[in-house]
This record gives structure tokens, C-alpha cells and sequence, in this order.
């Protein structure tokens, strides 16, 4: 059974105030996963709405704009509809924010541009790399 947050529990856990859960949701950033209601007060959230909302919250005070976190959002739900997991399709993602420049990775592997989902560098693991020199030159030697 799923436990739903009320407004004042998903404010002080997002950290969003009310007026700005009530715009987002108006904006279509953050749709309340529980019963609908017209009134803010009794909109019920879900963890992953107050996750969501988190995520706005931390994006803003970077200097985010809103246009670019409606991207944002739009290329995470993409890749939660995609995943095996879509519960956990986010538990190692990553978000470098630089700038106005949103980019998304799963450690790992590339990085992607928020916005458009283009692949913008590489991070490589160097350890990775060496064991894996050490092990070659190991295996030329027996």
C-alpha cells in the first residue's frame, strides 16, 4: 500500500514552499501521485513526487531555469519509462549542473546533455584502466 505525503510533510521534506508546489504543479513540472484534488491542501504526493520536487528545489538554487528543468524532467521520465527498473532507473544517476547546462550519467559511462539527450563526454575510471593494463600485460607474460 502506497503512503501518501500531505502538503506540509512534502514541503518540508522537498523544501518547496507552498506557493511553489502549487505552481509547479500548475506548470506540469510535478503531478501530486495521489487522489486528485483541486485544492493544494489536500494534494496527496507520493516519495517519488516529493523526489521529483527535490530535484526541482536543488536545480533552481543552482540557477537552473524552470524551461531547462521541464527538459530535464521530460529525458528523466524517458528514462524511467525505458528501464527494466523504473523504480530504481534513477538510484545511480547523477546530475552536473554547470552553468544553465543540465547533464545527466550513470557512473560509469557517458554524459549526457539534459536537454537533448546527446552524449557530450566520457568519464573514465583510470583504476579500471590500470587493472586492466595489469591484467594484460599478466596474461602476455604466462
Amino acid at each position: 500500500m502506497t503512503s501518501y505525503l500531505n502538503s506540509r510533510l512534502m514541503e518540508r521534506i522537498s523544501g518547496a514552499s507552498a506557493r511553489q508546489l502549487d505552481y509547479w504543479v500548475r506548470q506540469g513540472l510535478i503531478s501530486p501521485s495521489g487522489a486528485p484534488s483541486t485544492s493544494r491542501k489536500w494534494r496527496k504526493y507520493t516519495l517519488s513526487d516529493a523526489f521529483n520536487a527535490r530535484i526541482i528545489v536543488s536545480l533552481r538554487e543552482q540557477g537552473v531555469s524552470l524551461q531547462a528543468i521541464r527538459q530535464v524532467a521530460r529525458v528523466l521520465q524517458l528514462r524511467q519509462r525505458q528501464a527494466l527498473d523504473p523504480a530504481g532507473a534513477l538510484r545511480h544517476a547523477k546530475l552536473i549542473v554547470d552553468g544553465g547546462n543540465v547533464f545527466v550519467t550513470d557512473e560509469p559511462g557517458p554524459v549526457y546533455r539534459a536537454i537533448d539527450g546527446q552524449t557530450t563526454f566520457l568519464f573514465m575510471n583510470l583504476g579500471h584502466v590500470k587493472e586492466e593494463v595489469e591484467r594484460r600485460l599478466a596474461a602476455e607474460r604466462s
